[in-house]
């Protein structure tokens, strides 16, 4: 609970929606009560804009379809094959610079990220990895096709273990901080169930930075409110990526086991990169010698069936898989960050006082109605304030860009 509405946003740093949006009246004891307190995602927290979110989801399912005709092709049709391995090269090294782009993103959110991405994106970027993978192991031996399926193998081992490291932050973080929420502004705020109907003690405590969520809320006689770190209650996005994850491991098994052998000896991978040449002619002086297409290379030259009807299956399985994770992830996404969420502040102002009296007999309860939250002379005060989380229908996405400006990374991810 310290960590989510930790006071880590300076009213003065920054903007809406990650800054205070501007003073707000009281909204229980008296309107003068003003406050700059605001309820604001941190920088690095918020969530994906669904429109880049998409994009992500759109460029990782080109791959994948290139990847289902492709396979479709590369073993019947002669007809137009140098163009076709052409543009699997090219998306070769698309999927290659995302992934090892998503690689670094992953590293940088354990240290000190100015953002972190949506799993979701990275899930169907792995998929997508799969899909180059099955098509560049099927080029042709002239263009060195057993060295680029490798280096595609390496893509989605690299996009793997982004995704592994994106799904375990959450734990070793013991909380959700994609799509956090934090508390901007105000002097002394603390999140609350219910605005205290007459607290005892106005102000703000004397070792306010000391003290827990909990006995912040006590000062005032309120409960703390049931906001935790893990975020369930003001958002399902953080829930739903980590889900996504798990789904994408199972998807991602499948694939390897069916489409080809993934897991491949490390050994044998650098030995086929660094003898390329001396492989390429032996394999090509194979083929020769046995005028058929049987012969492919998984790990070493054997002869086995052509692989096409699989590698195609498993390309098929690969973009509706896309599909589903676009499906969950895009309208989750757009719907949370269109709809605001609330919650209910106490702040004040000033030393710690007891609040006046209207009267000097008993309370009565026209004393509590009555209530002004501040002391005899107005120099102490506490009031509540009912806000409202940042809503943007395209996901703040011009503040979103500006901020990913500072790291290129997200651009070369496109997620």
């Amino acid at each position: 609970m310290e960590t989510l509405l930790s006071r880590a946003v300076n009213q003065t740093d920054v903007g809406w929606p990650f800054g205070t949006n501007g003073l707000k009246p009281g909204g229980s004891y008296m309107k003068n009560h003003t406050s700059t307190v605001s309820f604001v995602y941190q920088e690095n927290t918020i969530p994906t804009p669904w429109p880049w979110l998409l994009v992500s989801f759109a460029i990782s399912f080109a791959v994948a379809s290139w990847g289902y005709y492709s396979t479709l092709k590369q073993r019947h049709e002669a007809k137009g094959e140098n163009t076709r391995a052409r543009i699997t090269l090219v998306v070769l090294v698309l999927t290659t610079i995302r992934s090892i782009a998503t690689f670094i993103l992953a590293i940088k959110a354990y240290m000190s990220p100015l953002r972190y991405p949506a799993n979701s994106a990275i899930a169907a970027l792995f998929i997508s990895a799969l899909s180059s993978a099955l098509d560049c192991g099927l080029l042709p031996a002239r263009y060195y096709g057993f060295v680029f399926k490798r280096l595609a193998q390496l893509n989605a081992w690299i996009t793997f273990a982004a995704l592994v490291m994106m799904f375990a932050l959450p734990f070793v973080r013991r909380e959700f901080e994609y799509g956090r929420f934090t508390i901007a502004g105000g002097h002394c705020p603390v999140a609350v169930t219910n605005c205290p109907y007459h607290p005892l003690l106005i102000g703000c405590p004397n070792d306010y930075d000391t003290l827990s969520e909990k006995e912040r809320a006590s000062f005032w006689g309120a409960t703390v409110s049931p906001l935790q770190g893990l975020n369930l209650a003001n958002s399902i996005i953080s829930p739903m990526e980590v889900a996504i994850v798990v789904l994408a491991a199972v998807v991602g098994g499948y694939i390897a086991v069916s489409g080809f052998r993934l897991i491949g000896r490390t050994q044998e991978m650098v030995e086929y990169i660094w003898n390329w040449r001396e492989e390429s002619e032996r394999k090509k002086n194979r083929e020769q010698e046995a005028n058929s297409e049987e012969l492919y290379f998984v790990g070493s030259l054997k002869r086995e069936k052509p692989k096409a009807p699989i590698r195609r299956d498993a390309s098929a399985f690969i973009i509706l898989a896309i599909l589903l994770f676009t499906a969950v992830s895009v309208p989750i996404h757009a719907y949370e960050e269109a709809h605001p969420k609330s919650i209910i502040i106490v702040d004040g102002i000033g030393p710690p006082d007891k609040p006046k009296l209207s009267t000097d007999g008993p309370t009565f309860r026209s004393e509590f109605l009555n209530f002004s939250g501040e002391n005899a002379n107005a120099t102490s005060w506490s009031d509540c304030y009912p806000l409202t989380a940042p809503a943007s229908k395209d996901g703040f996405i011009s503040a979103w860009i500006e901020l990913q400006k500072k790291d290129p990374l997200t651009f070369l991810a496109m997620l």
